[in-house]
């Protein structure tokens, strides 16, 4: 919750600092009409949104008109709406603050409406109903298509969240009846369509059959008519569910199979996709194909463990699963989707808690919680034996303990050998280090070669050319003037090392009295380590590290920085 607030504020900041880096140039050639056309052309794009936003309010700023300023804050809420709904919120109560200062016909009006919108967002469906209340008031006055437009809103959620129906359709009718008056008037079309739909869904949800299918059937006319694609989907939709209702449950798998793939496949349609499973549940249960209806009622569920949003009247599939679980005796599954049943009921008893006091006949679920008591009941059957299993885990845990205990004492040890063994191989000359031997490989290299090549060696070693990540055999053999062979052979029979192991411990070595002095290296990662040291990954590096020491590099790292 601290890192929220700590974030929040944070972008107000970042979006202050950010609006006064425009140019003034920019500010004086566009108008406040033109960076509203850009911003909602900017439409999902938060950054390029939150752009044209800020843009709108220096303009508004540096021309001090208060009812800009909320105009520019609106836009910051809209363009949080779908990110961050506290954001939104925020700039939603300084624009309806701004435009008190001087209000117009617009405002605060619309930043009343927006205001609703959030709290609607936010569950909050009483506190959206009192702004959309107040914007309504004031649309009355000065815009009869607003008017209608913020009733429809308030007729949804009475509908929809609080359970108020009867009173919905009286509200839908009002603006039935203003829509149907400008029948031939195209911009008023789409509000006609939504107030038959609206009309169409509430009567479906009150089990009036008849007027739910007049209005779905008006409406696609409509839709057809206007070539609105939104609405003949949904309309087509609807009437698959009132079918249900209806009994007809293949008619209606008919109309939820038009418009199946024109809703999953289309992102406007996302607040549909939880209906139509459901629907497709439904229909097929209807029908006794209960396989197929657990499958679309278990992808109900999947979405909303993505989503976690559904409604009241989508959870009835539940019930179905349980069910069909306790009739299979499948005892897992059956506690699984009742306690899932329980979260969803919790979380409706705080944001639909007016919808649930009407609904609670359908929705109560004390009948599951004595199904899970009688579940856990029979389960409590094996408690014995998962007293025997706990006691095992506990046994294991504390063998693990030991483990570890273990592994860090032999670690430690490690660690303190390293310490003082790289200080020892630091001071000690190649020369002392190696068993001079001639013969190799069944043939005899001279002592002067390999005095002289274990000399090159030495100074090779004090220059630190190892660290070179490229370095192979045959270059170092080209540096030192003499062949391959003479070199791996005299590595291998003097330092009794292969030459990879050579070069690694050498690197090794180096790195860990570098790591021993330079503060400022153990900061490093250990990528950045590795190629200090003159590996060119950070794999081959820990792997030569803990073949040379016993231990990881990190680990060394984290011990040397706590001395």
């Amino acid at each position: 919750m601290i890192f929220k607030k700590i974030y929040f504020i944070f972008l107000v900041f970042l979006s202050v600092n950010f609006m006064f880096a425009y140019s003034q140039n920019e500010i004086n050639k566009m108008s406040f009409l033109d960076i509203s056309k850009r911003f909602f052309e900017s439409q999902d794009n938060l950054k390029g949104q939150l752009y044209y936003a800020g843009l709108y309010l220096k303009k508004a700023k540096k021309e001090n008109k208060n009812i800009e300023k909320a105009v520019a804050y609106d836009f910051f809420s809209m363009a949080f709406l779908e990110y961050d709904l506290e954001k939104a919120n925020y700039y939603s109560d300084l624009a309806i603050s701004n435009s008190l200062k001087n209000p117009d016909a617009f405002y605060p009006m619309n930043a009343y409406w927006n205001k609703a919108v959030i709290l609607s967002k936010q569950k909050k469906f009483n506190e959206a109903i009192i702004y959309y209340s107040k914007a309504e008031n004031l649309a009355k006055k000065y815009n009869s298509d607003f008017y209608f437009a913020i009733k429809l809103n308030i007729g949804i959620i009475k509908s929809e969240n609080l359970g108020e129906v009867n009173e919905a359709i009286n509200i839908y009718k009002q603006c039935y009846n203003f829509y149907n008056k400008k029948e031939n008037v195209d911009y008023y079309n789409d509000f006609r369509r939504r107030t038959m739909f609206s009309l169409a869904d509430a009567y479906k949800s009150l089990k009036q059959n008849d007027s739910a299918s007049y209005y779905n059937k008006m409406g696609y006319v409509n839709s057809k008519k206007y070539k609105d694609d939104f609405h003949l989907s949904l309309f087509v939709l609807n009437e698959g569910a009132n079918l249900i209702n209806k009994g007809n449950y293949k008619s209606a798998l008919d109309s939820l199979n038009k418009v199946y793939f024109k809703i999953i496949n289309n992102k406007k349609f996302k607040n549909n996709i939880i209906p139509i499973y459901f629907y497709f549940g439904k229909a097929y249960e209807g029908l006794n194909n209960y396989n197929k209806a657990l499958e679309n009622f278990i992808k109900v569920d999947s979405i909303f463990n993505l989503t976690k949003e559904i409604t009241p009247e989508f959870v009835d599939g539940y019930h179905f699963i349980i069910n069909y679980y306790k009739k299979t005796k499948n005892t897992d599954k059956q506690l699984y989707y009742i306690n899932k049943l329980m979260e969803i009921n919790n979380s409706f008893q705080k944001n639909y808690k007016e919808l649930m006091k009407k609904l609670h006949n359908d929705y109560d679920i004390p009948g599951v919680v004595m199904e899970k008591e009688s579940i856990i009941n029979s389960l409590n059957k094996d408690r014995y034996f998962n007293y025997y299993l706990i006691a095992i885990l506990f046994a294991l845990f504390f063998l693990s303990l030991y483990f570890i205990y273990k592994q860090k004492k032999i670690h430690e040890i490690r660690f303190n050998k390293v310490i003082v063994e790289t200080q020892k191989n630091k001071n000690e000359s190649l020369k002392s280090k190696v068993v001079l031997r001639n013969k190799t490989n069944g043939y005899e290299i001279s002592p002067e070669i390999v005095s002289e090549i274990l000399q090159k060696l030495n100074n090779f070693e004090k220059e630190k050319k190892y660290i070179n990540s490229i370095i192979s055999i045959h270059t170092l053999a080209q540096d030192l003037n003499t062949n391959s062979k003479y070199l791996s052979s005299i590595i291998n029979n003097n330092l009794n090392k292969s030459f990879t192991n050579y070069i690694n411990d050498l690197r090794i070595d180096n790195i860990i009295n570098e790591l021993k002095v330079n503060k400022k290296l153990r900061k490093y990662n250990v990528k950045s380590i590795a190629e200090e040291a003159g590996f060119n990954t950070a794999e081959s590096f820990s792997k030569a590290f803990f073949k040379r020491t016993g231990i990881k590099p990190a680990y060394f790292v984290k011990k040397l920085s706590e001395f």
